[in-house]
């Protein structure tokens, strides 16, 4: 074989030494980055705001918020709901039997769902972003959502029961349960997202 050869053979794996010892620099960096993300991942919990479409996280010991929150400091009586104002302070006052009738068992299921459904779906969630959280937190978390449960029911109850071309209470009460189901969905795992991962 001819010495050019050698030459450029040796030519060619200096620079692929260069190269693969830049790529390990390269991944222990990352690796360092990575280890250094996840420790901090469980430390800091502090009072960041996010905003969502039906979602707002104040900051971990205070409420977290499922649907439409006031962000001009506006009490929960004076949300807008769509283009309508919904004062909530007339709720015990309810005249519609129809309407009483989805408010509770709207809040039944929505309950039973909480209570069985929510925290293996809230462990799963964590456990496919490989998170692990206390119990305290994890309570913490499901008592902000059940806080917010009756006026979320409130709101959209009187926005089915006043659904014009719908009839049938019992599509009335999936429709509720569905949407809050969806919520909470949305706001665990915005919460995880955003808050847990910083993302």
């Amino acid at each position: 074989m001819h010495p050019y050869y050698y030459q450029q053979l040796a030519s060619q794996l200096q620079s692929i030494t260069a190269r693969l010892d830049q790529l390990e620099a390269s991944i222990k960096g990352l690796s360092q980055a990575i280890d250094e993300m996840k420790s901090s991942a469980t430390a800091s919990t502090g009072g960041v705001q996010y905003h969502f479409d039906l979602l707002k996280i104040e900051k971990l010991e205070g409420t977290l918020n499922i649907g439409t929150t006031p962000g001009n400091g506006q009490s929960i009586e004076h949300i807008a709901v769509g283009d309508k104002q919904t004062p909530s302070s007339d709720h015990k006052d309810v005249k519609d039997a129809g309407l009483e009738e989805i408010n509770r068992r709207a809040k039944e299921q929505v309950m039973c769902f909480l209570d069985e459904e929510v925290p293996v779906l809230f462990n799963n969630m964590l456990a496919a972003h490989q998170l692990n959280l206390t119990d305290a937190y994890k309570q913490q978390v499901m008592d902000d959502i059940r806080r917010q449960i009756d006026d979320r029911i409130q709101i959209y109850a009187k926005q089915v029961n006043d659904l014009p071309d719908l009839s049938d209470q019992e599509q009335k009460i999936a429709m509720v349960t569905t949407q809050l189901k969806r919520d909470i969905q949305t706001a665990l795992n915005t919460h995880i997202k955003h808050t847990l991962l910083g993302k």
